[in-house]
Parts: C-alpha cells; structure tokens; sequence
C-alpha cells in the first residue's frame, strides 16, 4: 500500500485505478454519548483502532478532506464477534442504518478485521457524490453492541 498524509486522511492505492481516501479511526473529530479507547494492541490493525464503541447512542465523527470532487464509496474496516448496527451519515445526510456482519473476534489473539462497504436500500454499496473539501462522517451505535474500527475510506468510482 501507498500511503501519503493529509491532514488526518490520507490517500492510497485501494484497486488498480482507484484512490482512496482513508481516514484512521482514532482520528476522531468528535463523539458523544461515551468514549471509545485507542489501541495499538490489535492484531492486524494498520496502525492504531479504537475499542469500546458499545454504549446504544454513542456517536463518533470524523472530517475528512476529499482532494477532488467526484463519486465515492464509503468502506469501513472493523472487527466485531456479533451482528452490530450503526447509523452512517455524511455531512448530516443520513445514510441509513447498516448492518454488520461478525467478522470473528476483536482481533485479541487473531486477525478478525473486515471490510463493510456502506449500502443503499438496494443492498448495493451506496455512491455518494462529494465536493473537494472537508466532509463530516458520523456514525451512532445503535444497538449496544461492540465495534472496534481500524479506518475509513473512501473509494473514488
């Protein structure tokens, strides 16, 4: 992986072709409702995560500056031993609720992390259509389950 920083994103080789702004999951610009803790202890992170997203309304966001404007997907890298649901919203345009699926574990003892693109209502990933500029991601548990995150991309279509 290419890795180049900006700001708290930054930008890498995701597919051949494609760029991806990637901004790490401790990079929070703010949260509520509860305090997530940053690890540098889980197996396969790339870099440091965050743990303990577990209380039913504790919300996180983060800014992420797109260097161009175009269509992107949203992929979050994640770990979780059950089925959680949060809600996703860029730039406070709700998303939806998403649902994701158990990867394994908490990456404690083995590499548990997953990759959930955002979806649409279809069930496909969701294209959202972004200014360059610094754009606001903010997701809500809202189910009380457990969620570590590792980073968030967004994938240039």
């Amino acid at each position: 992986k290419q890795r180049r920083r900006a700001e708290s994103s930054a930008i890498i080789s995701w597919v051949p072709g494609k760029e991806a702004v990637v901004v790490q999951a401790e990079d929070i610009a703010g949260q509520g409702g509860g305090k997530v803790k940053i690890r540098d202890d889980k197996v396969g992170a790339a870099g440091k995560c965050f743990s303990h997203w577990d209380n039913e309304g504790h919300w996180i966001s983060w800014k992420i500056k797109v260097p161009q404007a175009g269509r992107y997907v949203v992929a979050v890298r994640y770990c979780a031993p059950d089925t959680v649901r949060r809600t996703v919203f860029i730039d406070g345009k709700a998303l939806g609720e998403q649902t994701f699926r158990p990867s394994g574990g908490f990456s404690s003892a083995t590499d548990d992390w997953a990759h959930h693109f955002i979806d649409a209502a279809n069930g496909q990933p969701a294209v959202i259509e972004l200014t360059a500029g610094e754009h606001e991601l903010k997701m809500v548990n809202v189910d009380g389950k457990g969620l570590n995150l590792d980073y968030i991309a967004l994938i240039r279509q």
